[in-house]
């Protein structure tokens, strides 16, 4: 699956976290933070090949309490991401607030930040 052209951030971000998400995962030069690895990952490749080692499966997430800014060429998205994956064969569930920053090139938005403030849920 591939990111559509055009339309808002916040429809972006709503396919990188759905139930199928594209192999796209933003700008070459994408910044990730998260509960995995504790700290930032750089590039789109080292991120796909981070967490194909960390062993993730079949994450399903749900995306609570939107918020988005545009404006001109940058946007914001803030939520609270809800989410459930297996890891080493152990199920896991997080509750992270979120927030993803997008740079529009042309009439696409390239995601170049995904930051979450992840704590496992009780």
């Amino acid at each position: 699956m591939s990111m559509s052209p055009g339309g808002s951030l916040e429809r972006v971000v709503q396919e990188i976290f759905g139930p199928d998400p594209p192999d796209y995962l933003g700008d070459p030069d994408i910044r990730v933070v998260d509960e995995l690895s504790e700290g930032w990952q750089y590039g789109r490749d080292a991120i796909s090949s981070y967490l194909k080692l960390r062993g993730v499966e079949d994450p399903k997430s749900r995306l609570d309490n939107l918020h988005t800014y545009e404006f001109d060429q940058t946007g914001i998205v803030t939520f609270e991401l809800q989410q459930v994956y297996g890891l080493n064969g152990l199920e896991r569930e997080i509750v992270a607030p979120t927030t993803v920053v997008g740079r529009r090139e042309g009439d696409e938005w390239r995601i170049v930040l995904i930051h979450a403030v992840a704590t496992l849920a009780a």
